[in-house]
């Protein structure tokens, strides 16, 4: 589990697929070729010693900013019940508010990236769900990881909604977590918490000299 956490963000940001205006005729080609090109990308910058980690951050960030469907993502987290509990305001601030965190835990993961490299399954189609099946391989072969991929096809077309790792759905995760305070707290307490863990820590801007 220790290792779940360590490395769950950073492969979170490999799974980054843009995918608005997909037509649905060939979409499972489409989605695997999207999510190969921007896997890629993401671990370019990753590998660059030129530019800081700050520069890392900030470029990694614009690529995943709008590949997620955040807003599906925070009502899943929640639940139906406690997402009606919610006014229309707290609602954004909930789905801001989850978005920083899932920011935040997985920048403060890029630095474990260690040479790893993706590979990848056949998609299975699923009606408006399409599942990636994948693999996270470590340089010796003899740490890796499974993971899947979901997306759905939104009115803005493709999008990643959840992750599995190991079996292990992000989702679902979550949900337990936050049912957990639920059981003994108000949404107003969940609310407050989420304000207190997303607070951005400072990135270390540190580079190679290649960058100085």
């Amino acid at each position: 589990m220790k290792r779940f956490k360590q490395l769950f963000f950073i492969f979170l940001g490999f799974c980054l697929v843009s995918t608005a205006g997909t037509a649905i005729g060939n979409d499972t080609t489409t989605v695997k070729e999207m999510l190969v090109s921007k896997v890629n990308q993401v671990i370019t910058i990753l590998k660059r010693k030129d530019i800081t980690d700050r520069e890392k951050k900030e470029q990694v960030v614009k690529i995943i900013t709008p590949m997620f469907d955040f807003n599906l993502m925070a009502k899943l987290c929640l639940g139906k019940r406690h997402w009606m509990e919610l006014s229309t305001e707290k609602q954004k601030e909930f789905t801001k508010l989850f978005v920083k965190r899932l920011k935040n835990s997985y920048i403060d993961k890029l630095s474990f990236y260690n040479g790893q490299t993706m590979k990848y399954g056949t998609p299975i189609s699923k009606k408006r769900i399409i599942l990636m099946p994948s693999t996270i391989v470590s340089k010796d072969n003899q740490d890796n990881i499974s993971m899947l991929y979901k997306f759905w096809h939104s009115p803005k077309g493709w999008k990643i909604y959840d992750i599995e790792i190991e079996g292990i759905s992000i989702i679902k995760t979550y949900r337990s977590q936050f049912n957990q305070v639920l059981r003994n707290k108000t949404i107003d307490y969940l609310l407050q918490e989420l304000r207190k863990s997303s607070i951005e820590k400072p990135v270390k801007d540190s580079c190679s000299p290649k960058c100085q």
